[in-house]
């Protein structure tokens, strides 16, 4: 009997291969995924923060291959001066591995996750007739520009906008995070598929631990405050003093309260902003970046997150990563309305407090609705926010609409 051909997918991500991005989202879905009638073709783009040595690199090739059926294709990212010039470099360096691989395989289905590097592999889908699918697309150069990061009359914000808009009008499968980018991209006329679908975390990585919590707690010497966690960026889409600003009005609001910020941005310039608001350095606990899987258990020590994006229109049409690892890690959230629909999910099912505002007014006037969950029954609102976030943003929401469409490939 014969057996049935093997499929090839190519799947362009614009992270490295050992970024958080990349190891808790697209690279875990197909390590779910695997199967012997497919052999996904992984293309990264590989920052100089997370370089291995060439031995590391073929130990994570051998083991991708041999244990997923993933045959990865590093590239290297560019950044710096002449930024438009690398970029067609890049562009050119992955259309032109597109038609390497289709021509040793046959490829069945391109796909890209995120928009930056879905223009270069819608590109590459229509010079080689292959069909395409973007996911988690969102309107980037739309985000750059309202957050400040590019000039709307700059080629960077003309050129991706564009390029964008005609992935969301013509690839033939388009899966979105929010609902708001689904309506907007029919009232567009958008002639594909299109699915919703927020971004989702591994639910069994991503859960309370008492252990955790006690022991970090204790570490921390932090055994009887209510914590308030971030565990996130600064700047860019994300909001810089004003998110220390929200902080600072949890601490003078609630009491023995404490926050806990994780983060590899700067830690200078965040004890600055938190000078600037007079917020007590000794409520709060500054760290770096913890490896990934112990995310969890610093979420578990915590009583309440926060999503931190600053204060422009596109952030509706984002899906953070965090709020699904808060409520899987059974977590309430704090979140500014008009994010994602995390704002609509945390009144609806009463997992968040949402701000009308995103500064120390709006948390003062929500103060009321933050100290409700805080004094909630930990025990009932760690169910509620975790049987929620499996609802909402668990990976198995991923693996049944990706599955679809791979077999349909």
């Amino acid at each position: 009997m014969n057996q049935p051909a093997v499929k090839h997918i190519v799947i362009y991500l614009y992270y490295s291969l050992r970024d958080p991005l990349c190891q808790g989202l697209m690279l875990n879905y197909l390590k779910d995924l695997r199967s012997d009638q497919t052999v996904f073709h992984l293309i990264t783009f590989e920052q100089e923060k997370f370089s291995m040595s060439p031995a590391e690199a073929s130990l994570e090739r051998d083991q991708l291959l041999s244990g997923f059926n993933i045959e990865w294709h590093p590239l290297a990212y560019s950044s710096g001066s002449f930024f438009l010039m690398k970029k067609l470099f890049s562009a050119l360096k992955a259309i032109r591995l597109l038609k390497k691989i289709d021509g040793a395989h046959q490829v069945s289905l391109v796909c890209a996750m995120a928009t930056p590097v879905g223009s270069y592999a819608f590109i590459a889908s229509r010079l080689y007739h292959k069909k395409f699918c973007q996911f988690t697309f969102e309107p980037h150069a739309q985000i750059m520009m309202e957050s400040g990061r590019i000039s709307s009359a700059g080629l960077k914000y003309r050129i991706g906008h564009w390029l964008e808009m005609m992935i969301g009008k013509n690839a033939e499968t388009v899966v979105c995070t929010t609902r708001h980018m689904v309506d907007n991209l029919q009232k567009l006329g958008a002639k594909g598929e299109l699915f919703r679908l927020p971004t989702s975390v591994d639910e069994d990585k991503n859960r309370f631990s008492k252990a955790g919590r006690d022991r970090l707690r204790k570490e921390l010497k932090i055994e009887d405050k209510a914590v308030l966690i971030y565990p996130g960026k600064f700047g860019g889409m994300y909001a810089e003093s004003k998110a220390i600003e929200v902080m600072n009005a949890f601490l003078q609001n609630v009491p023995e309260a404490h926050v806990l910020i994780i983060t590899d941005h700067e830690h200078g310039a965040i004890r600055e902003w938190m000078r600037s608001a007079n917020m007590p350095e000794l409520r709060t606990t500054l760290l770096p970046v913890v490896p990934l899987a112990e995310l969890p258990a610093y979420l578990s020590a915590a009583d309440i997150g926060l999503v931190a994006y600053a204060d422009f229109g596109a952030r509706k049409y984002c899906s953070p990563v965090k709020v699904g690892e808060y409520l899987l890690c059974g977590l309430p959230y704090i979140v500014q309305r008009g994010t994602s629909e995390d704002d609509a999910y945390a009144e609806k099912e009463n997992v968040g407090v949402v701000l009308e505002e995103f500064s120390s007014a709006g948390l003062h006037n929500a103060i009321t609705s933050v100290r409700s969950l805080l004094n909630e029954d930990k025990s009932v609102l760690r169910a509620r926010c975790r049987q929620v976030g499996e609802q909402y943003r668990g990976k198995k929401n991923a693996l049944r609409l990706m599955k679809r469409i791979f077999d349909q490939a």
